[in-house]
């Protein structure tokens, strides 16, 4: 596999994005994907550039299907007994 090409700013990528999506995200939001590690990127000097590539790589992220939300755990028994006495006594105080 070959080395991407290091030469799209977060504003050109941002551009690309908006043709493949339809809308155009600010820079600071590419920025984040870049720093917690969802956008390939190098840095050279101030600079931040990503390939075309991994850009696209981001959208295909976007568009991933979402894993099953986990089932509650039931609430403890001893935990639901408190709350019901915890209930009970405040009735009592007020009635």
């Amino acid at each position: 596999m070959t080395e991407p090409r290091w030469n799209t700013s977060l504003s050109q990528a941002a551009s690309i994005i908006e043709e493949h999506l339809g809308h155009r995200p600010n820079t600071a939001t590419l920025f984040r994907h870049a720093q917690k590690g969802r956008l390939a990127h190098r840095r050279f000097g101030r600079r931040i550039l990503t390939s075309r590539e991994a850009v696209l790589a981001l959208i295909e992220s976007f568009n991933a299907p979402k894993p099953a939300p986990t089932a509650r755990p039931e609430p403890r028994a001893d935990v639901q007994q408190a709350g019901a006495e915890a209930a009970e006594r405040i009735a009592r105080s007020e009635g």
